[in-house]
């Protein structure tokens, strides 16, 4: 065989494999919002923590969102607050201290729910490179809002915590700035938000947030429609079968492994690096998901999906 034939061969078998990475269980080439549709526990959920796809990027921005989007990351999480005149912003603490300049900038007032709308969006995000270019840099350097958030999102999935605020201001966000609502999901532990959110927005994807089985239970009989629940890969397994049979897919936080990856990461070298990744973290995911889980939250989501999916992202092939 030439060597222009084996070439074309191997440009073929190339493009073969990524087709097949590109696909679902079902054969099916899908994006993010396509594959939520239909239950599937043979596919695997790596979902960003606090948006955070690339080293560096500070959590909760604009930035933080395009960095997952260049990578294809199919579910970002982020967090929600509500600023004291009714704008709903991504940002995870109560105050703006650690995140922020706003304890220079509003001494003794940097709750965010005590902060206008002005005042949080003048606010420049603690980090090296917006100290001296925070004007040029406003999607790294400032605080955004959920419809920004939302206005920025191609086709990856947000799962939108709910840490305080107007229930109602975040619906009407929602429901203004991204109609799709299969692009969407909501998390809480309070059962009561999960259903007046429900009530506000009747195809808002939810996910219950459960500390235990008890509160598994309860969420499952509690009548509230969801498909997702939010809990612990110490005893979600317990209920694996339960889950399989009522169609929710369980999500745990692997925070554990993220250590790991990043500690290998800057001390191994990269044939190091990826025989400890093989040997160490991609068996205890498969363990993880021998147990039904589906969902992952990470802060190493390109990582993750690869051990899990065999891609880098749903972008390996043409949507």
């Amino acid at each position: 065989m030439s060597l222009a034939s084996l070439t074309r061969w191997g440009l073929t078998l190339a493009l073969l494999l990524a087709l097949t990475a590109c696909q679902d269980p079902t054969g099916e080439i899908f994006t993010p919002a396509g594959l939520l549709e239909r239950y599937n526990t043979m596919w695997s959920w790596p979902a960003a923590h606090r948006g955070k796809c690339a080293a560096g990027v500070p959590e909760n921005t604009l930035a933080a969102i395009d960095s997952c989007e260049e990578r294809r990351i199919a579910l970002i999480e982020l967090d929600l607050r509500v600023s004291a005149d009714g704008v709903v912003f991504l940002m995870h603490d109560a105050d703006v201290e650690r995140t922020t300049d706003g304890e220079l900038r509003f001494p003794g007032r940097t709750s965010v729910d005590e902060l206008t709308a002005g005042e949080l969006r003048s606010l420049v995000i603690d980090d090296p490179l917006c100290h001296a270019a925070a004007s040029a840099l406003p999607r790294r350097c400032r605080v955004p809002t959920l419809a920004e958030a939302l206005a920025s999102t191609r086709e990856s999935v947000l799962l939108l915590d709910y840490k305080g605020g107007s229930l109602e201001a975040i619906a009407a966000t929602l429901e203004a700035g991204h109609p799709d609502s299969r692009r969407t999901i909501f998390l809480d532990s309070s059962l009561a938000t999960l259903r007046e959110m429900q009530v506000r927005l009747p195809e808002l994807q939810l996910m219950p947030r459960a500390a235990n089985v008890p509160e598994t239970e309860a969420f499952l009989t509690s009548g509230l429609s969801f498909s997702w629940l939010h809990g612990d890969t110490g005893w979600l397994g317990a209920m694996r079968e339960t889950f399989a049979e009522l169609e929710v897919r369980p999500y745990a936080n692997v925070f554990d492994l993220d250590v790991g990856i990043s500690l290998a990461a800057e001390t191994l070298s990269e044939e190091e690096y990826e025989a400890f990744l093989e040997e160490t973290i991609r068996p205890t995911l498969m363990d993880y998901r021998e147990l039904g889980l589906v969902g992952f939250g990470t802060e190493s989501p390109a990582t993750i999906d690869r051990l899990l999916n065999g891609h880098g992202g749903f972008g390996c092939c043409p949507l």
